[in-house]
């Protein structure tokens, strides 16, 4: 018995009940032991009854039903179909068994090179569960994204818009885009929480936003500034849609994520500026006009205090001016004396 390899993909080599049997497994040599392994064990408990194949499973098939069941069962199913998205730029048309873990591992590597860190992660977290959903399924019997270690994120600096950048920005976009760049921008919604925003949720008349189903599963209500009051009743209603930023037809949009990153580009502003960053722009802007951290966390609605620490970070030039006001005041201080002397 043993394994051994065969123009560069890897073979199992056992014998049952006397016959010689051989595997093909794949280009992942671990993997061929392990199934040898599998095997000496079923002979040796008398639970081997033929040939078994390795799952003949794509990544791209794997990917399509993944996300079926990422859209039934998953808050974050946006986040996965970007995930998927360039993954499948990569892995398409192998079979789940051909995939290495040197080949995730040179897949991170590249990727780094394009995304930050963080959407590394994301795609390789992505990875890992997509794996681990197979082998449930019966469609891998190994998971080699599991070996894979994320990377390390910076989360010191939260990029934020300036209001310059951010009327840039909408100069930039596509008349769609437009809206949903400046209600974020002014309530801190989610890209998702604002694909999903239904005209039954917006109570234009109090100025108040609900949002039914947030990230954390809790609903939380936004009060509109007068910016936000402003475009939401700017807003044409679609007649046969309960969303309120629909395609033409009266759909659901999924995403916007080209549409974003071409306006990005337009305005000029670098690729760490993504829709998320209008949140962080949100946040900003309440800590620095001096809104407590705990409105914040409210408004935001995060389940601790310690999530909106991440967020409320002040620009250099709001601190400079916090810190000149330290002059402004010892100067009145020695003003006062000397009239009393």
């Amino acid at each position: 018995m043993g394994v051994f390899a065969r123009d560069g993909v890897w073979w199992i080599d056992y014998r049952v009940e006397g016959r010689r049997r051989r595997e093909k497994i794949g280009k992942d040599r671990r993997l061929a032991q392990t199934v040898l392994a599998k095997r000496k064990v079923e002979i040796a408990e008398n639970r081997y009854l033929d040939r078994r194949e390795i799952p003949q499973t794509t990544f791209t098939q794997m990917a399509n039903v993944y996300m079926e069941w990422s859209r039934a069962n998953k808050r974050s199913a946006r986040r996965d179909a970007t995930s998927l998205r360039a993954l499948k730029r990569s892995f398409r048309s192998r079979r789940l068994e051909d995939i290495s873990t040197e080949q995730i591992e040179r897949y991170k590597a590249a990727r780094l090179k394009q995304v930050s860190p963080a959407s590394v992660n994301r795609e390789l977290a992505c990875l890992k569960h997509l794996y681990s959903k197979a082998q449930e399924w019966k469609r891998a019997i190994s998971n080699p994204a599991r070996r894979v270690k994320l990377l390390r994120e910076d989360n010191c600096r939260l990029r934020y818009l300036t209001h310059e950048e951010e009327d840039a920005l909408v100069s930039a976009s596509a008349d769609y885009l437009k809206p949903l760049v400046r209600l974020a921008a002014n309530t801190g919604l989610r890209v998702g929480e604002v694909l999903d925003l239904c005209w039954q949720n917006v109570d234009l008349d109090n100025g108040l936003l609900l949002v039914a189903r947030s990230k954390s599963g809790k609903r939380r209500e936004i009060p509109l500034n007068d910016t936000a009051l402003a475009l939401l009743r700017n807003v044409p209603r679609h007649i046969r849609s309960k969303f309120v930023f629909c395609k033409p037809d009266g759909s659901q949009r999924r995403t916007v994520h080209e549409a974003f990153k071409g306006a990005r580009r337009r305005a000029g502003l670098e690729d760490d500026v993504v829709f998320h960053t209008l949140r962080h722009t949100f946040c900003s802007r309440l800590v620095m006009a001096g809104v407590d951290l705990v409105t914040v966390k409210e408004l935001l609605g995060h389940s601790s205090l310690a999530m909106v620490l991440r967020y409320a970070h002040l620009s250099p030039g709001h601190r400079l001016d916090a810190v000149r006001k330290l002059d402004r005041a010892s100067e009145g201080a020695r003003s006062e004396n000397v009239t009393a002397g």
